[in-house]
């Protein structure tokens, strides 16, 4: 190594979101929660089987493209259609304290 160039390590978890046992953090932990409640409240164990599967699913999912729950979100949040023109009557009013 020459004098000039430095080699810094980058860790992959300092650059990537977080992720829980192969799956985007908050899907993991939805999936868990869901898994527990059933159990418990409901009795349903063959629900451990189908969280597993569910779990190696978007684990799948999360390796082919890691944004994709969050592209995903963002596009089920947009209105099925906008209009060109602003309306003044919309039901999306800015809250009070606004200009």
């Amino acid at each position: 190594m020459s004098e000039g160039e430095r080699k810094t390590k980058i860790r992959r978890a300092l650059i990537g979101g977080r992720v829980l046992w192969g799956v985007d953090y908050s899907l993991a932990v939805g999936n868990l929660t869901l898994a527990v409640m059933l159990v418990i409240v409901g009795h349903i164990y063959w629900w451990i089987l189908a969280a597993i599967g569910i779990h190696g699913l978007l684990g799948m999912a999360h390796r082919a493209d890691p944004d994709m729950f969050k592209v995903y979100l963002r596009y089920a949040k947009q209105g099925h259609r906008y209009e060109p023109w602003a309306h003044p009557d919309s039901r999306n009013r800015r809250p009070g304290g606004w200009l």
